[in-house]
């Protein structure tokens, strides 16, 4: 009986916490055009940037020098011009990317006004000239929503491809304290009839 409570008690504080999260998004920015700004166009993956601009590889006749700032797929990336801004419109638990730079980086996630946390690169710079490896990956996660992370550096000065992005799923609802009680409720009488009925 003691184990029938205890796994009660653990899926109701399950039921309490959980967040609905959908198929994580991965956007490549291959189905931008060059010197293409990037704002809304994925708006329906609930996300949208600020301060970007996608460029594709010299290679096939775009803008992105990819000697030294090689798209880690495909051949778009996204540059920053100004300071890059990504929000999410449902939020998200968790954003990755990968990055080459000629700076160092802060990637820095907010809850609403709330800093979350930061992550940094780990060299000074890594585009191809640099020596280190190109393409780094930052990423963060947290059990608080993200609603957006910025990037600030100079003006040109990296690009981002494969963003990766779990996203909170805001068409399944997540069960609110009544639908909790209800089921505790519904538990316990279904645990205290079986213990009548044990005893008769």
């Amino acid at each position: 009986m003691r184990l029938l409570r205890s796994a009660l008690v653990v899926m109701a504080l399950g039921l309490l916490s959980v967040k609905a999260e959908a198929a994580p998004v991965l956007i490549d920015f291959e189905t931008l055009g060059d010197f293409e700004d990037v704002t809304n166009q994925f708006a329906a993956d609930g996300i949208l940037f600020a301060g970007a601009t996608a460029f594709v590889s010299g290679a096939v006749g775009g803008s992105l020098n990819e000697v030294d700032f090689p798209p880690a797929s495909g051949f778009a990336a996204v540059v920053n011009t100004g300071e890059l801004r990504i929000d999410f419109a449902t939020g998200a638990s968790s954003v990755s990317g990968l990055f080459t730079y000629v700076d160092g980086l802060t990637l820095t996630a907010y809850s609403g006004a709330t800093l979350l946390g930061s992550v940094n690169s780990a060299f000074v710079s890594n585009y191809t000239g640099s020596g280190n490896p190109s393409n780094e990956l930052l990423s963060l996660a947290f059990s608080d929503v993200i609603t957006h992370v910025i990037l600030s550096a100079p003006i040109g000065s990296f690009t981002l491809d494969d963003l990766t992005v779990n996203t909170i799923d805001g068409t399944e609802p997540i069960p609110e304290p009544a639908t909790a009680t209800l089921f505790l409720i519904g538990a316990g009488a279904a645990w205290a009839a079986r213990r009548r009925r044990a005893h008769l």
